[in-house]
């Protein structure tokens, strides 16, 4: 399954996965992810954050914006509402390192 995952999104290919699966809404509170994620990335460089589901009100930007500040945006990447077997394999990426 990772390597559907991994196909479909070659830049995730050999780091360290961080999932957050959730809408993309304020509510969320991705700016204060931004800023932790941020802090993990420097000490663990081989870290990735995959953020996985829908903007249904159009805050995907703002969302980005928040990782561009606390520098860490290349190593994010956001996904829109998957389905089928990308939406499994996405939902299994904590299975990829237990040591994590």
């Amino acid at each position: 399954m990772l390597e559907i995952f991994h196909q479909q999104f070659p830049v995730t290919r050999g780091k360290t996965l961080i999932l957050f699966l959730g809408r993309i809404d304020l509510k969320k509170c991705l700016d204060s992810l931004a800023l932790a994620f941020a802090k993990v990335h420097n000490h663990f460089p081989d870290t990735h954050l995959v953020v996985v589901d829908y903007d249904n009100i159009g805050f995907i930007d703002k969302a980005q914006n928040s990782f561009l500040q606390a520098s860490c945006l290349d190593a994010v990447t956001f996904i829109d509402m998957v389905s089928g077997t990308l939406k499994y394999a996405a939902s299994n990426l904590h299975r990829q390192d237990a040591n994590l």
